[in-house]
């Protein structure tokens, strides 16, 4: 399967009219071709090269917890020191978006570790690729009760339900492991449809990945909405 292209359009339409920034942070955890693709829009463009993010092994207050720190993804990095600026006390960061990442953060700012787990369109895209007969289910129509009546319905509740059983289950454990109270903080394109749907409560940051980025760049993480608009 050939790897995905840069839509270098849409690059035009949200960036094209900006005037020339002093300079670039970017993470991406795209493919190789789409990240140099960016990064050529952006020095045909501005004639500017990006700071590309990579996970160190500390910065920013944030102490990383893998054994080849480089290895833990940029956006999961970003998000970790943001919250260490933007929270208090003991930190489960749960990022939901393509993938669900779910990293843990001690209030002394040590990085615990964390998880990663399939996210609802990844998981709905796998169920219908991978299995005969539920191609065609249709649109999803709203659901009086709790089994659904078709297809479409079904593939959406089901995967719904699974990530929502597991991130109870892994607050019980996360909650076990700490021997105190944590912060649950979540993050991401689904972080309100889940927040809406889990048994614990979570604070819900949007824009956390951009936060850590205006943070690492010497700001203070006060991102707007409308600065997300090719995240």
């Amino acid at each position: 399967m050939a790897s995905p292209r840069l839509n270098k359009g849409l690059l035009k339409r949200y960036w094209g009219a900006l005037e020339k920034p002093e300079a670039v942070i970017l993470s991406s955890v795209a493919a190789p071709r789409v990240t140099a693709g960016v990064v050529e829009w952006l020095a045909q463009q501005w004639d500017l090269f990006p700071q590309q993010v990579q996970a160190t092994q500390r910065q920013c207050g944030v102490i990383n917890g893998y054994h080849k720190p480089e290895q833990l993804g940029a956006d999961r990095w970003a998000a970790l020191i943001a919250a260490r600026q933007l929270f208090q006390g003991n930190l489960c960061v749960i990022d939901c978006g393509t993938a669900v990442t779910l990293d843990l953060l001690a209030k002394a700012g040590e990085h615990r570790g964390g998880l990663i787990l399939p996210g609802l369109q990844m998981m709905h895209n796998a169920l219908v690729r991978d299995t005969a007969g539920i191609q065609n289910g249709g649109v999803a129509q709203a659901e009086d009760g709790l089994m659904a009546r078709c297809t479409s319905a079904g593939i959406e509740a089901g995967t719904l339900y699974m990530l929502v059983a597991a991130l109870d289950r892994i607050r019980a454990d996360v909650t076990a492991s700490l021997g105190s109270e944590c912060r649950f903080v979540l993050t991401g394109g689904d972080a309100g449809r889940i927040a809406e749907l889990i048994s614990f409560t979570a604070e819900v940051a949007p824009w956390l990945v951009l936060q850590g980025l205006d943070i690492m760049a010497g700001g203070q993480g006060n991102v707007l909405q409308g600065d997300a608009a090719v995240a």
